[in-house]
This record gives C-alpha cells, structure tokens and sequence, in this order.
C-alpha cells in the first residue's frame, strides 16, 4: 500500500498520485501491449473540469492490417480489433497506466508483420454534462512509437483558441 501525505489542494494531490502511479512495479503494465498516456490541459479545461468536479477518460484501441489469410476477421474498416481499454483520470489531468490487459494477444498473428498500432482517444467523462468538453491531441499509429515514454495528448475545451 503507497500511504500518501496530506496535501492542501486538490492538484497538489493529483500530483502526488500521479507519481505514485509511475511507481507502481513493472508488472502493472503489459510488457508487450501496455504504455502509459499523459494528459494536460490548458487553464481553461482545468478550470471547467473543476468548477464541474468532472473526470477524464483515456480510451485506446489496437489494432491492426490484416495478413491476406486474416481478411476474412477484418472488421468495416478491414482493420483487425484486438482490444479496446478505458482508463479514467481525475478532472486534473494526469499520467493514465493502460495495461494492455484487454488486448487479445492471439490475435497479433492476424496482423500483417505483427504490427500493431493503436489509437489513443481522450475526452471528458461526461458525469456532470451530456457532451464532451474536451478537444484533445490524438493519437493513432505504432504501438511500438509508445515505447520512448508516455504518449503526450495536450487538451482543451471545445471552441477554445
């Protein structure tokens, strides 16, 4: 159990269990499919999503081309679906650990070359208003191109400049 001090404001707390979430042991990210994605804001969502007390939600897919043999699996975009997961994030923002758990591994041999990628979408949870207020950085390509570090989607509110 990671006990965390006391903290006097809500993003001093945010902070600190974002950290404590980049300290969770290697285990709790798939080594082969998981990565990790940080989530910004700019003042203007931060301060929606808190006057809001709304969340965040990351939701990723897998996916990928498939072999000639594996056409006959491809979904309506011809891709192959090898998971989806949908990790929420406080209103602050912060650092989502996806797992990869949700991914159907045997399936990677339906992929053409084993390439995988995946598409990284984030938007607001939707607790405290029937529409999405975020507009966010996507990202869709190589799961390998997650390896470096996390997966960097900046966000803002809709409409904003």
């Amino acid at each position: 159990m990671i006990r965390l001090p006391q903290v006097a404001t809500l993003a001093a707390a945010a902070a600190l269990v974002a950290s404590a979430l980049a300290a969770l042991p290697a285990r709790a990210v798939d080594g082969a499919m998981g990565f990790s994605v940080q989530v910004s804001l700019s003042a203007a969502a931060a301060a929606r999503l808190a006057q809001l007390r709304e969340a965040i939600t990351v939701s990723v897919v897998w996916y990928g081309e498939p072999t000639k043999a594996a056409r006959k699996f491809a979904d309506e975009m011809g891709q192959i679906d090898l998971g989806t997961e949908t990790v929420g994030l406080p209103g602050t923002g912060g650092t989502a650990v996806v797992t990869g758990a949700a991914v159907k591994v045997a399936h990677v041999d339906r992929v053409k070359n084993r390439a995988v990628n995946v598409n990284v979408n984030v938007y607001s949870a939707r607790r405290s208003a029937p529409d999405n207020l975020l507009s966010c950085d996507l990202f869709d390509d190589a799961l390998t191109l997650t390896r470096p570090g996390p997966v960097a989607v900046h966000c803002r509110l809709i409409g904003e400049r």
